[in-house]
């Protein structure tokens, strides 16, 4: 900062939790999850497959987790007690807009 550099091109805004080197969450998921993991959803699956029947697990960066956690809040909604979600996001933005959102829709919250 001191030479003029601007902090947030060091912050990994653009990095969801599965683009990380050495990455075991994928693995730790099918670990307890099992066959019902179907896959990560990409961020188009977000507005059609996350909306469908079924576990879906959502791995966003930190830039785009308030659409993700808002198209959560759409498929509970639509189909309370038929879809679950796992959501893996980087904490680097859980004092921002957000947290009150995390706190409101999901049901569990493990940060790394």
């Amino acid at each position: 900062m001191m030479l003029g550099q601007d902090i947030r091109d060091l912050i990994p805004f653009s990095v969801s939790a599965l683009d990380f080197p050495d990455n075991k969450i994928l693995d730790w998921a099918k670990s307890w999850m099992g066959s019902d993991l179907s896959g990560p959803l990409t961020p188009e699956g977000w507005f059609t497959t996350g909306h469908q029947p079924g576990v879906h697990f959502w791995a966003p960066p930190p830039a785009a987790a308030l659409v993700a956690v808002e198209e959560i809040a759409q498929s509970k909604l639509k189909q309370p007690f038929e879809v679950t979600h796992v959501f893996v996001c980087p904490q680097l933005l859980y004092f921002e807009d957000w947290r009150r959102r995390f706190g409101k829709e999901l049901d569990f919250l493990a940060f790394y």
